[in-house]
């Protein structure tokens, strides 16, 4: 099973955990706030709690600011830096800046917030470079409006041999009418039971000369998300080693861990397409993982996030973060090392 023991080579780093968040939550003053500012307030929380479990070090930590560094979600293998702040005066809103721009307001009408408790010890993650399979980098494309196919860009400095992953999410059923360019292999095609989202997965070892995108179809005219990753590293004869799919209606869709064969360390590649647009963009909620996208359309959206078995905190099942319970086809793909 993918529950392996944490690789403990590495150094200790301070990290964000759930649980500082509850002591947070308690001093939000809910009681003087109207429902839908019970609303806006418990979607801050989540969001902080989403955020902060990511984290791998502090630059600042007061009761009313808090800095963090959270794993690459850009795909440019940088860390990403996180900051919430609120002014201390009863009122003030509650802001969060990403990677040193500009501002936005997470809630309004914050009373009160101690953030100062936020600490735990976590075990740094292995180097990257010690390690066989390397995610490289995802294009994505999003049509405008109902569409019958779906052209995807090759990801930028695909070589031959790399290990390409398209996946394609549909509004509504399509099983059975999906198509791909010739070279492609299906790994599935599954459509939620209450057919609002159908997931499509295709992979292929990238030719010589790899054509700059490809199409991909189905039977109906339907709104479509899609992206495609590269990989290097992996198993040239069979870098799929193991492959389960989940389906179901729920706001922490999750995904399930897979039984692998590799004598090595696999990646661990994890998709889902979701009904409607019910995200938050750029951030999949999957704790201990590297996002690729968070993203969509008006009523389809998916997202992609990997890690690998001896990293931190190993569990038997992982959730995307929804901001509203939807329909949900999810996959976890192992992709085998180059032995």
């Amino acid at each position: 099973m993918e529950l392996l023991i944490a690789t403990a080579s590495a150094g200790v780093l301070m990290g964000g955990m759930t649980s500082a968040i509850v002591v947070a939550s308690h001093s939000l003053n809910h009681q003087s706030t109207t429902t839908g500012q019970q609303a806006e307030l418990a979607d801050a929380i989540r969001q902080m709690q989403n955020d902060l479990r990511h984290a791998t070090g502090f630059t600042e930590q007061t009761a009313t600011a808090v800095t963090f560094t959270v794993p690459d979600r850009s795909g440019n293998d940088a860390d990403e830096t996180i900051r919430y702040a609120w002014s201390g005066t009863a009122g003030d809103p509650l802001t969060v800046e990403y990677n040193g721009g500009g501002t936005s307001v997470v809630a309004d009408g914050v009373t009160a917030l101690n953030l100062d408790c936020i600490e735990q010890l976590m075990l740094a993650a292995p180097p990257r470079a010690a390690r066989g399979v390397q995610y490289e980098g995802f294009e994505e494309a999003k049509p405008s409006g109902k569409v019958y196919t779906i052209s995807i860009p090759t990801p930028a400095d695909t070589e031959e041999l790399d290990l390409l992953i398209a996946a394609v999410t549909i509004h509504d059923d399509q099983v059975g009418s999906t198509s791909a360019p010739a070279g492609w292999t299906l790994l599935t095609e599954e459509a939620h039971s209450g057919n609002h989202v159908t997931l499509s997965l295709w992979w292929k070892l990238a030719d010589l000369n790899e054509a700059a995108a490809h199409t991909f179809g189905w039977g109906d005219e339907k709104e479509a998300y899609g992206w495609m990753m590269r990989f290097s590293g992996h198993d040239f004869s069979d870098p799929i080693n193991a492959f389960v799919t989940k389906q179901g209606k729920f706001d922490e869709p999750p995904c399930l861990s897979v039984t692998t064969t590799t004598g090595s360390e696999p990646l661990m590649l994890r998709v889902g397409a979701f009904h409607n647009d019910e995200i938050t963009e750029d951030d999949t909620g999957l704790l201990s993982h590297t996002g690729i996208t968070m993203d969509g359309v008006s009523k389809i959206s998916g997202g992609a996030g990997y890690r690998y078995p001896s990293d931190p905190n190993p569990h038997s099942q992982y959730e995307f973060q929804l901001t509203k319970s939807e329909d949900y086809v999810t996959a976890t793909i192992a992709i085998a090392p180059e032995e």
